[in-house]
C-alpha cells in the first residue's frame, strides 16, 4: 500500500488491488477539499462494489472512527457503488451514515461513522436491519449495535418519527395565527421534521422552549435555522458573527467613552466589557 500527501491530508492509495478502491488521487483531492475537512487525516474513497467496501470494513471496523465515501450521480457516467448499496452493508457492520455533502454536479460525498449505543435508530433502517437478518447478511459488530437500540420495534420507531403536535402545545401555537399560518405552508417534511424536534423532547419545559423556538421562527415567517438548508445556515452564522463582533465593538467604545466621562462608573464599565469576552 502507497500513500500520498497533499496540503496536509493524507489518501490512502490501494494500488496493489485489481480493483482499486481509490479511483484517482487527483480527482479524490479535488472531490476532498470540497467539502468540510475535520481535524487528522480524512481519507475520501470510491468504492466500484460492495465487495471492496465489505473488504474495508473487515479491515478497518476496529480502528477507524469515520469514513468518507464518495458517489458519482447515476447522470454522470461514471462508475461507483449506490448510496443504497453502501448503507446496507454499513448496517451489517454497525455503521451509521451522516449528512450528505454535495461536491459538484456530478459528484456527492457521506460521511459514515460507527454507531453510538445512544444514536437513534430509524424506522427504515429497523426495517432493513430486519431484512438483512433473513438474509443472514449482518456482522457480530452490527447485531450487537442493533440489539443496544433504545426503540424496539419499526412501529414504535414510525410513531417517534411521526409525532405531531397536540393538546396544550398546538393550542398555544394556534393562537399566534400567522405564525401558525406560515408554518401549516410549509412542506410535510418540514412541519414532520420540526413537530417531532418538539415532542420528542423527554422534558415539559424543553418542549414548551422548543415550541417557542418554532413560533419565535414561524412568526418572522421563516423556518428553524437548524431545519435550514446548511447554505442558509452557514450564511445565518456568518451573519451572527460578523453582528456579534460589531456589537461587542460598539459596547467597548461606548463604555470607554463613559469611564472617561463619568468616572463614577468605571467599575461597573468594566465588568460589563469582561463578561463580554
Amino acid at each position: 500500500m502507497s500513500s500520498k500527501t497533499k496540503s496536509n491530508k493524507k489518501i490512502k492509495n490501494d494500488d496493489g488491488d485489481s480493483k482499486a478502491v481509490v479511483e484517482d488521487v487527483d480527482e479524490l483531492e479535488r472531490i476532498g477539499n470540497m467539502v468540510k475537512k475535520i481535524e487528522g487525516n480524512t481519507i475520501y474513497r470510491h468504492f466500484y462494489t460492495t465487495g471492496d467496501l465489505h473488504k474495508w470494513l473487515e479491515e478497518n471496523h476496529k480502528t477507524a472512527k469515520e469514513l468518507f465515501i464518495c458517489f458519482y450521480r447515476k447522470d454522470s457516467g461514471k462508475k461507483s457503488i449506490s448510496w443504497e448499496e453502501v448503507l446496507d452493508v454499513m448496517l451489517c457492520f454497525g455503521w451509521i451514515d451522516g449528512v450528505r455533502r454535495r461536491c459538484d454536479d456530478e459528484s456527492y460525498c457521506n460521511r459514515y461513522t460507527p454507531r453510538r449505543p445512544t444514536s437513534n435508530w430509524s424506522f427504515i433502517n429497523i426495517k432493513k436491519v430486519e431484512k438483512l437478518i433473513e438474509e443472514n447478511r449482518m456482522k457480530p459488530m452490527g447485531l450487537e449495535a442493533f440489539a443496544k437500540r433504545k426503540v424496539a420495534t419499526a412501529e414504535e420507531a414510525y410513531e417517534k418519527e411521526n409525532r405531531k403536535l397536540t393538546g396544550s402545545l398546538l393550542a398555544k401555537f394556534k393562537r399566534s395565527k400567522e405564525a401558525y399560518k406560515f408554518y401549516t405552508e410549509q412542506t410535510d417534511y418540514y412541519q414532520k421534521v420540526s413537530s417531532r424536534y418538539v415532542m420528542n423532547a423527554v422534558r415539559e419545559e424543553t418542549r414548551e422552549q422548543r415550541l417557542d423556538e418554532l413560533i419565535k421562527a414561524s412568526s418572522k415567517y421563516e423556518r428553524m435555522d437548524r431545519f435550514k438548508p446548511l447554505k442558509q445556515q452557514k450564511k445565518n452564522i456568518t451573519k451572527a458573527t460578523t453582528n456579534n463582533s460589531k456589537s461587542k465593538r460598539k459596547k467597548r467604545e461606548e463604555e470607554s467613552e463613559s469611564e472617561s466621562e463619568e468616572s463614577d462608573y468605571e467599575s461597573d464599565s468594566s465588568s460589563s466589557s469582561s463578561s463580554d469576552e
